[in-house]
């Protein structure tokens, strides 16, 4: 008798117990897998196609250029990249790629030579021998009469088209790059030690340093269809405007990433409207010219990417990088309308034949003199068919 009662208290006792326990548990969560937040243009998108919010770190705040970029449109459906054929037998890595004004001549460097090849049976029809290492940067002259080249063997060579021989030597220090004025009375050269140098491509005098104050190694140049801008992608990142006729800096395009972003390389669109560069980070940004906005923030690469041409209408844009991937995007809308894995060596160069129906693309192990490059000359027969 004395158990049930004793049964009975303990479960008088539980009773009265029961709710305040039940008051002093946590709310259980209505779910355990939070869905994973939309993202948008406030949020880091990565996809190859779409714009992102800039700088990354979510622990610091963008003030330079912008703090938002445009949505951009629905990637339309891929058109297709075809290989033409592809060019081998060259030294090292082909870092620069250019057709002639006329199109008929295709240059490339290479490991201390300069090759031009027949851009309709795509034979090599001559190797340029003049140059000590690795020739970084080539351009043509814009009648077509004189390549001009840069080189880790501190030297910038100005080269008769007619003859093939060197005309002008020019002793500078490791250069990245090179580019013409569009008149062709100047040639800027961008050097390790930071300093544009404008020469006289006839005698190879001197005529102006533009120095920035800010030192770090040039690895680009690009001077604005209107020949009165030339721009320099820098080794930290920044990106300088410099008026050539007085020397003086107009603006300076920087603390847009807290990423390693190199400006790898740098072209305007046709119209002078827009600044293209590409970057050690994989990122391409589209800057207007005016107002040093980013337009567009796309993901170029799974590595990082450097060649970069616009098409000679202004509207696409090819790009290539580590990844071996040569990408072409819609300028218009940001959208990226074919990609083609060609080779398996990264891809430093990019050119567009100057009736935009073909792409050369310069590829190469770096810092291999002894591994030779390959171009690839693509055609996109549907390309110019996108609405």
């Amino acid at each position: 008798m004395d158990r049930v009662i004793g049964f009975i208290l303990i479960l008088i006792i539980l009773v009265i117990m029961l709710p305040a326990c039940a008051k002093e548990i946590p709310n259980k969560p209505t779910s355990i897998n939070s869905p994973v937040p939309t993202l948008t243009n406030s949020l880091l998108n990565t996809t190859e196609s779409s714009a992102t919010l800039i700088p990354t770190s979510p622990t610091q705040t963008q003030t330079n250029p912008t703090d938002t970029l445009p949505t951009l449109l629905p990637t339309p459906d891929m058109v297709t990249l075809v290989q033409i054929t592809q060019l081998a037998g060259t030294t090292g890595p082909i870092y620069s790629i250019g057709w002639s004004p006329d199109g008929s001549v295709i240059a490339s460097t290479g490991y201390g030579q300069v090759n031009l090849w027949n851009a309709s049976t795509y034979e090599k029809i001559s190797t340029l021998e003049g140059h000590t290492s690795y020739v970084w940067s080539i351009a043509w002259s814009p009648d077509g009469s004189i390549i001009a080249s840069g080189s880790q063997d501190h030297t910038v060579l100005i080269w008769n088209g007619a003859t093939r021989e060197v005309s002008v030597t020019i002793p500078t220090q490791f250069t990245f790059s090179v580019a013409w004025s569009p008149d062709g009375t100047q040639l800027a050269s961008g050097t390790s030690q930071g300093i544009v140098h404008l020469w006289s491509p006839n005698t190879g005098e001197r005529l102006k340093d533009l120095v920035n104050s800010n030192i770090s190694e040039i690895i680009s140049l690009a001077w604005s269809p209107d020949g009165k801008t030339l721009v320099a992608g820098y080794l930290n990142g920044d990106i300088a405007l410099w008026s050539p006729s007085s020397g003086s800096r107009l603006d300076t395009i920087n603390d847009y990433t807290y990423a390693r972003c190199d400006v790898n390389g740098l072209s305007w669109s046709p119209d002078g409207r827009i600044l293209a560069s590409t970057h050690q980070d994989g990122h391409i940004r589209l800057w207007d010219a005016s107002t040093k906005e980013m337009l567009f923030d796309l993901r170029g690469s799974d590595g990082w990417a450097r060649g970069i041409a616009w098409s000679p209408d202004g509207r696409f844009l090819a790009t290539g990088g580590s990844d071996a991937i040569v990408r072409i995007w819609d300028a218009t809308n940001g959208t990226q309308v074919a990609n083609m894995k060609v080779g398996n060596q990264p891809l430093w160069s990019v050119a567009w034949s100057p009736n935009g129906s073909l792409l050369a693309v310069g590829s190469g192990e770096y810092n291999s003199s002894n591994i030779g490059g390959v171009i690839y000359i693509l055609a996109c027969p549907s390309l110019f068919a996108i609405p």
